[in-house]
């Protein structure tokens, strides 16, 4: 675990991680004592993250039983996407100037690596990557108030990444998604603003497979 952060924090953001690769959903009783179990921790924090998550509308309490992911329509979905579409683009563009050469080199990581888990169907690994890719030029955005709004806007639905149980389709829709990864790396480095904005918002972000969000 890191020591960095809370062990609230960290059992919130285990939740979340697995809530976004869909090993829990609509369907699963989140309890206390199975993330105790799973995670080897305490209950009280457990309980905290839980209650946070539950006031933040992300679960549902169940009675008796503990709670579920809540479910969300497709506007609310769609609303969101368009939301965190444009805090990314926003952190792309203040980024531009603060990111080095070391930081291409590691956003150029990212992508082979998302190559390789299309290659192998490696869902959870290629999110893992895709995070990691876009939160290089977050983290440089020199803004805490955007990287935190970005954040919360995130955690506020259950997942905001494309998921399938049709593997060929999904993993099809994934490799689109890293080529466009290549392309917002390639307009990084040439410093190209107001193409870059577009692009995120209008290409990357644009929920364009609405049966898979």
């Amino acid at each position: 675990m890191n020591t960095s952060i809370s062990t609230k924090e960290y059992i919130e953001n285990e939740i979340l991680t697995r809530i976004r690769n869909c090993v829990y959903d609509e369907n699963t009783i989140i309890s206390e004592s199975k993330i105790c179990e799973e995670l080897n921790v305490s209950r009280t924090p457990v309980r905290e993250a839980l209650i946070h998550l539950s006031a933040s509308h992300l679960l549902d309490k169940v009675p008796q039983k503990g709670y579920k992911v809540r479910e969300f329509d497709i506007k609310t979905k769609l609303d969101t996407y368009y939301v965190i579409a444009i805090l990314d683009a926003n952190a792309a563009m203040l980024s531009l100037d603060n990111l080095k050469e070391e930081d291409y080199l590691l956003m150029n990581e990212y992508i082979d690596l998302m190559d390789i888990d299309i290659k192998y169907r490696k869902f959870e690994s290629y999110n893992s990557h895709q995070e990691a890719f876009h939160n290089v030029y977050v983290n440089k955005c020199d803004n805490y108030a955007l990287i935190k709004i970005l954040e919360y806007v995130k955690s506020s639905i259950p997942t905001y990444l494309y998921h399938s149980t049709e593997g060929d389709k999904l993993f099809s829709v994934l490799r689109e998604l890293n080529a466009q990864h290549r392309e917002i790396l390639s307009l990084i480095k040439q410093k190209k603003t107001m193409e870059l904005r577009n692009f995120l918002v209008k290409n990357h972000w644009d929920a364009a497979h609405t049966d898979m969000i």
